[in-house]
């Protein structure tokens, strides 16, 4: 298979589906695939990183259409795809979620024998109660998702969330369920420094049993229930007769000194520390040593998280306790879902396209 992935941004650890996609694109070069990879909405001064070759092409945000899309013929003629994958989020190819020209640019631009869409995210304002500013936009994506189908008439439609395979039959596009494998590689090269750090905070060998370790990756956004979720885990900690302790590893909203602060602020005597940002192989020793994980992502949404699936992954038990009301989709049962059915290992995802394509 000769395989092109479009998506808005391949920059490296700054961006989820990005990430997703060079992970991706990379095993199935390892399967014997040709694959190349093209990103549309570049931030400026982000168009090179150490593993990019002439099989990449990064464009940027600001330049117009016609030299991105005569960019992008060029790369086309030399790698000669005979399918397009397309890593879709609204917001990436449109700051305001609103790419109307996608659909027909893509389906002029881009001669492949088959599409494929993967829908990471898809419209706002999907609840009764959304304002209707929201309702109003989301009714203009859920727009330019049927139009994208309708010219692109791909081959396969994928979403990662159970809610978004709802609202997709919905909205009148058969799709499939693809789980999302998680943006980090299982990888023990640096335990030794996640033991380290856990030695300075008291926690070693021969007590490791006598700690609860929770711990949070990536964003903790604003609406985030912080402190009615941390006091749920130190209820389950003392419960288990242990000690707790709360780390948090990556960027984002909500970390660092403020995350710190507001977690001491809750319970002075709390072991918490948060690391940064760090290299992937750090964060993959950091999730590895954890008993439970909290993401900051709602229950019903989970599907749609690489942080959530890098935790569950790594063989963290999710805290999915955090739930927002949304009494349209009860029937759903979307909190009930287990984290094995959520997510998949790259190496069945990678099977699932290989299939589909």
């Amino acid at each position: 298979m000769n395989l092109l992935f479009l998506c808005s941004s391949l920059n490296p650890g700054k961006d989820g589906v990005g990430d997703y996609t060079r992970r991706l694109a990379g095993f199935l070069r390892e399967r014997g695939h040709a694959v190349c990879m093209a990103s549309l909405h570049e931030t400026p001064g982000c168009l090179k990183a150490s593993d990019d070759d002439e099989r990449v092409l990064r464009l940027r945000d600001g330049l117009p259409w016609k030299k991105r899309a005569d960019q992008l013929r060029c790369f086309l003629q030399s790698h000669q795809p005979d399918r397009a994958s397309l890593q879709y989020v609204p917001y990436g190819f449109h700051k305001k979620g609103l790419p109307f020209a996608l659909p027909a640019r893509l389906a002029s631009l881009v001669p492949v024998a088959g599409w494929h869409v993967m829908f990471h995210e898809l419209w706002i304002g999907i609840t009764r109660s959304s304002p209707w500013r929201h309702k109003l936009t989301g009714c203009f994506q859920r727009g330019i998702a049927r139009n994208l189908v309708r010219r692109l008439k791909p081959i396969s439609v994928h979403t990662s969330n159970p809610l978004y395979l709802d609202l997709l039959h919905n909205a009148g596009i058969r799709a499939k369920r693809l789980p999302l494998f998680g943006a980090i590689a299982l990888d023990s090269s640096q335990r030794g420094w996640i033991l380290d750090r856990l030695e300075e905070e008291g926690i070693t060998a021969s007590n490791r049993k006598q700690w609860f370790l929770a711990g949070m990756f990536g964003s903790c956004y604003p609406d985030f229930p912080f402190e009615r979720q941390l006091l749920r885990v130190s209820k389950k900690a003392s419960e288990s007769g242990k000690n707790l302790a709360l780390f948090g590893i990556g960027g984002g909203v909500g970390t660092g000194v403020e995350w710190e602060k507001r977690a001491r602020e809750l319970l002075p005597d709390l072991v918490v520390r948060h690391f940064g940002r760090q290299e992937e192989a750090r964060v993959s020793a950091f999730l590895q040593i954890l008993d439970l994980a909290m993401p900051s992502t709602p229950a019903e949404f989970l599907g749609k998280s690489s942080a959530a699936a890098s935790m569950a992954l790594h063989g963290a038990v999710l805290d999915m306790t955090y739930c927002v009301d949304m009494p349209e989709y009860q029937h759903l049962h979307l909190a009930d879902w287990r984290q094995d059915e959520l997510f998949w290992p790259l190496e069945k995802v990678a099977a699932e396209m290989e299939s589909s394509l």
